[in-house]
């Protein structure tokens, strides 16, 4: 007579006949130790399985973090260059309004010595003649006097579009004060400056027209060059302005040119 035992998975069946009930006590054992050592195999490969699928789902978040990261620090750095290129450009009119005269929108006192000390270092170096013109407004306080500071203050406007009319592009023109101007020009010798002086003065031939009013402001002009004795802009300057005190001592609404070398 055969004894029976056995054992099932999900999808099979196994039954084993033995004719010694021992026999079959102990081969239900090994069975049973198997099927046990079986099971602990497929929990741990279960076990592993999750810890892997973990791991990956990290790793994957992790990537996916980094790449946010990523595109969070590429759009920050496009928003500093954006605000470098607002910060220079704030800058540069910044510069542009430190060494601009407010009324007559060229350059200020500080603004033309910044300018012209440049350019006349580079006139010596590349050696090319500079010249300055520099001219007052006869009797303008007569103009404030009379018709006001208002009035007086659009004599000087229009008198810097009239002056900027005969100049270059590159010719520097700034306001020193007051209605006292300077020009400096690059690549021109006295006989060139003495030539846009004098068209300079001529412009103001014409009548200023306001209200129902006009008026005509003559002006007197000094020239002076660079040279071997008068060779930075403070010589210049001073030479340009000596020779329009000349002119205004021997009649004003006249050019002079200053400090001849012999």
């Amino acid at each position: 007579m055969l004894n029976f035992n056995g054992v099932c998975s999900e999808k099979d069946v196994m039954i084993i006949g033995v004719e010694k009930k021992d026999e079959l006590k102990v081969f239900s054992e090994e069975l049973t130790k198997i099927n046990s050592e079986q099971a602990n195999i497929l929990r741990r490969a279960i076990k592993e399985k999750k810890q892997l699928t973990t791991q990956m789902n990290t790793q994957t978040n992790e990537v996916n973090e980094l790449s946010r990261l990523n595109n969070e620090l590429t759009s920050l750095q496009r928003e500093l260059t954006k605000k470098n290129l607002e910060l220079e450009k704030l800058y540069k009119q910044m510069q542009e309004i430190a060494i601009t005269d407010r009324l007559t929108k060229i350059y200020n006192r500080w603004g033309f010595y910044e300018l012209a000390e440049k350019e006349i270092e580079r006139a010596k170096r590349y050696l090319y003649p500079v010249s300055i013109i520099t001219f007052d407004l006869d009797y303008f306080k007569k103009v404030n006097d009379t018709y006001g500071h208002a009035i007086g203050d659009l004599v000087l406007e229009k008198i810097t579009v009239r002056c900027k009319n005969k100049l270059r592009t590159f010719d520097i023109f700034g306001r020193m004060g007051g209605e006292e101007f300077a020009i400096l020009m690059p690549e021109a010798d006295g006989a060139c400056a003495l030539l846009v002086a004098e068209r300079i003065r001529q412009a103001m031939n014409e009548p200023i027209s306001f209200d129902e009013n006009s008026l005509t402001i003559t002006m007197s002009v000094g020239v002076a060059s660079l040279n071997e004795e008068y060779f930075d802009l403070e010589k210049i300057l001073w030479c340009a302005d000596h020779a329009l005190y000349e002119a205004k001592e021997n009649g004003r609404n006249q050019v002079v040119m200053g400090c001849k070398v012999t």
